[in-house]
């Protein structure tokens, strides 16, 4: 008949529907249950009081509209699909894989209180079994009770869809008397939701945290403000003023005659804190006894710089500057960068070729973004770090996934300094702690002064036992007769943020501000220095390496980094900026601060610290005539000193022709491409014309806000042979070279190469090929291999 279905077909098209509607339907039940929990559990505190909840239960159904059109997205997919058993099943597998990643969303709330996004990842992922304790911390017991709901549901769905009756019925009796009504609710809800979303919430709650990774993924790629501004003296002060370092211009110089003076030859220990910077440490530039005892009792033997401004809100790139005076990178990949020889300045080859003993021993891992690789090509004498270390030593003292205690560290130094230390050569030690990293830790039988067990009490209480662990070090060196030839420097990697200052800053990567980036430098002499000293100027983490080296006498290393006790110092702008590529950056300009960046779109942020010191009052507004300024220098500063950086390692390839520019770091896709070969010194040289049996290079330059990474290359020799074959880029590169696959020896005449990603075409170029006795390229199989 008719109009008539094939038996089953009804039953079977429902199912499918079903397959699509109940995870869909779920998503949106967890949705709003998540954004409860995380309001309940980790926003509203208990001293709020009741207003907050009522404002927040009153506007959280008119605060749904991204999740809405999320969910009519994929109900729009699903229903696209659910003729298709294996469609709809895949799309259900979806859907469910979104759920979970809805829960595991939850883990940033405890920490970061808003949804997790690429932002908070600066630089490279560390391995899973050093992330381990930092992620079981952050774990809630609702996140087990969530992820049983999506079991359960799961579970549920999937036996309703085997067992229930699907026949269709038709029941549409009042359904056109109850349009109107319905399409008058809807738009009085989606325009209330139109004015609730103008209006400020709580956290990002009502974001969705699918949509909220994928615009931070995006953010890296949007266009920064076009800057073509260039100046040739790039960090003299131009609205700032020189505050206090007229005050010191006699106390510094006559302080390091002093040291001098009362050494010959000192010891050096140089110990590195992680995640303690200016702020979590120092209180208006004083140690305080109930954080730091041990230090505070060397007050009167100590001079502190309160004022150290790091290039980067994190430690790998912290660790470059501190240890080369300043010579640091801003857009390159450490990971393929110190897989090639550096040749630059760094603060323990000056040791060692004042004929010290060196060593570094850290307490915590290096293999994250690849600091090890740096640490292992300078001259330490020893270098002692967890990561395949003894097993049993590591379980035995391990203090959370990402180290070892600290005084086990300490043990070991001392060893070391038994073992090697004469009185004729003095030592350089350097020391790492971790119990600082998140989240935080101290031995078990440790019993620090603060009672709570939140972040930031056990996050204190680590800061007072690395504080006991330097006092125990210091004893060490007492008992040996060390400590009146031993100079003392401690410095932070960066700091860290718990949202006091700013309510959405946590942690230290996500943001510039004065939490995460303002260090310090302790500088404990019990021979030479005799008076308490803070110096509150503004100075550059690079300006540590020349200082430490000043005080042992040692010729000023060629770096930009200048002497804090010098009489000839100078009051200068410093700079900073952070990932993905580049989120944000700034300077300081003596009391003013600026942001600026691609993450929020070009927004700018100008604060004035003398008055504003919270950085409260943001007064952009008032002074556009310094923003354009302070921009250019920004872009400036991010370009000429990853190019210094480079220049510092025996592969110097990135540089051969020009310099990035500012309207490279604007471009999209790829912005040239030159043909050429490598030299025995891996240099790459371009080059017009090949001999037959050479090696071609093909050298790619990309603009910053490239995103390809996957890309096919097609080649056509001069008798119409033709090829092809695929290469990838590594994530953040702008530039790569690529060894040309073609068969040798190469036919003589013109060949062209065409770069394409998927059928879309990114550029073509042409070399010639010489016959066998013209120019040879004597290219070498040390080329990066893509």
């Amino acid at each position: 008949m008719t109009g008539e279905r094939a038996p089953g077909k009804p039953c079977m098209r429902a199912r499918l529907a079903y397959l699509v509607l109940s995870p869909v339907a779920f998503h949106a039940f967890l949705s709003i249950l998540i954004q409860l929990e995380n309001f309940a559990l980790f926003i509203h505190k208990s001293d709020d009081g009741l207003w907050p909840v009522v404002y927040f239960l009153v506007k959280l159904p008119f605060s749904q509209l991204e999740h809405i059109l999320w969910g009519l997205m994929m109900l729009a997919i699903g229903m696209g699909l659910y003729r298709s058993q294996i469609a709809a099943a895949l799309f259900f597998l979806g859907v469910q894989c979104i759920n979970l990643y809805s829960i595991i969303n939850q883990l940033a709330y405890p920490i970061y209180f808003d949804h997790l996004n690429l932002s908070m990842v600066a630089d490279q992922v560390p391995g899973m079994a050093v992330l381990i304790d930092s992620i079981k911390a952050l774990i809630h017991p609702v996140l087990y009770v969530n992820t049983a709901l999506l079991i359960l549901s799961i579970v549920w769905q999937l036996g309703r869809l085997a067992t229930a009756d699907h026949s269709q019925r038709q029941e549409r009796s009042g359904s056109r008397s109850l349009m109107p009504a319905t399409v008058n609710a809807l738009c009085t809800f989606f325009l209330a939701t139109a004015v609730i979303a103008c209006i400020d919430v709580n956290h990002n709650l009502e974001r969705h945290p699918v949509m909220t990774l994928a615009r931070s993924a995006f953010a890296r790629y949007q266009r920064l403000p076009a800057v073509t501004r260039r100046t040739e003296d790039l960090y003299a002060l131009q609205y700032g003023v020189a505050s206090a370092s007229t005050n010191f211009k006699d106390t510094l110089p006559a302080s390091l005659t002093a040291i001098r003076e009362s050494h010959s030859r000192p010891n050096i220990v140089f110990i590195v804190l992680e995640s303690v910077g200016s702020i979590q440490v120092l209180n208006n530039g004083r140690l305080t006894p109930d954080l730091t005892p041990n230090l505070y009792d060397l007050s009167s033997n100590m001079i502190i710089f309160d004022a150290i401004y790091n290039t980067f809100p994190g430690t790998t790139r912290t660790h470059l500057p501190l240890n080369t005076g300043g010579i640091t990178c801003t857009f390159d990949d450490l990971t393929t960068r110190f897989s090639t020889a550096y040749h630059g300045p760094a603060l323990v080859n000056e040791f060692k070729q004042l004929d010290y003993r060196t060593a570094l021993f850290s307490a915590g891992e290096l293999e994250s973004a690849n600091l090890i690789g740096f640490y292992r090509q300078l001259e330490y004498d020893e270098l002692f770090e967890p990561v395949g270390a003894d097993e049993d030593f590591v379980e035995a003292n391990r203090v959370h996934s990402w180290g070892v205690n600290e005084d086990s560290i300490r043990r070991l130094a001392v060893d070391w300094i038994d073992e090697t230390h004469s009185g004729a050569q003095p030592f350089f030690l350097q020391f790492l702690t971790v119990s600082t990293h998140h989240p935080y830790g101290f031995p078990e039988d440790y019993q620090g002064p603060f009672a709570g067990d939140d972040p930031y009490d056990r996050y204190r209480n680590s800061i007072h036992y690395n504080d006991w662990v330097i006092g125990r070090l210091l004893d060490d060196l007492r008992q040996r007769n060390l400590i009146d030839n031993t100079i003392i420097f401690i410095a932070g990697d960066h700091g860290q943020a718990f949202g006091v200052r700013h309510p959405f800053n946590f942690t230290h990567g996500n943001f510039l501000y004065e939490e995460n980036i303002k260090n310090f430098l302790l500088v404990i002499d019990r021979k030479g220095i005799h008076q308490s000293l803070t110096i509150d100027r503004v100075c550059s983490i690079g300006d540590v390496m020349p200082t430490i080296l000043s005080l042992v006498n040692a010729p000023p290393p060629p770096v930009p980094g200048q002497n804090l006790f010098a009489d000839n110092y100078s009051d200068r702008m410093v700079y900073f900026h952070k990932l993905p590529m580049p989120s944000q950056w700034g300077l300081r300009d003596g009391n003013w601060k600026f942001i600026g960046g691609a993450v929020k779109g070009g927004d700018f942020e100008l604060y004035d610290l003398a008055r504003d010191p919270m950085e409260k009052t943001n007064l952009a507004v008032e002074y556009p005539d310094r923003l354009d300024l302070y921009h250019a220098r920004c872009g400036q500063w991010y370009l000429d000193t990853n190019e210094q950086f480079s220049q510092m390692f025996a592969t110097k390839r990135q540089y051969e022709h020009r310099p990035f520019t500012m309207s490279d770091l604007n471009a999209a896709g790829i912005t040239s491409m030159t043909f050429g070969c490598f030299d025995d010194d891996s240099v790459f040289s371009e080059r017009l014309t090949f001999h037959p049996d050479s090696r071609v290079v093909i050298q790619l330059r990309f603009g910053g806000r490239q995103n390809i990474q996957n890309m096919i290359c097609r080649w056509k020799s001069p008798d119409n042979l033709s090829g092809s074959y695929a290469f990838r880029e590594r994530h953040g590169e702008l530039i790569a070279h690529v060894i040309h696959s073609t068969p040798l020896p190469m036919a003589a005449g013109k060949w062209t190469v065409t770069i394409l990603s998927g059928e879309r075409r990114l550029a073509t170029g042409t070399y010639q090929v010489a016959d066998a006795t013209g120019t040879d390229c004597n290219n070498r199989q040390k080329a990066v291999q893509r």
